[in-house]
């Protein structure tokens, strides 16, 4: 998680855009849980996952 945040503040210091995605709900077997983010560059490449690794 530290890294996502660290690299949202690079992208905000260079006035890159991104988005960040987060988990706010769930509902049985999941991957991941509630809090869960991800963040995702403008050119595709993301950091974090939201996903199970299948």
């Amino acid at each position: 998680m530290k890294e996502l945040y660290q690299e949202a503040l690079r992208l905000l210091d260079r006035d890159e855009p991104f988005s960040l995605a987060t988990v706010i709900r769930t509902q049985g077997s999941t991957p991941r849980k509630p809090g869960s983010m991800m963040l995702i560059r403008e050119n595709g490449d993301i950091v974090g996952s939201l996903g199970g690794g299948c």
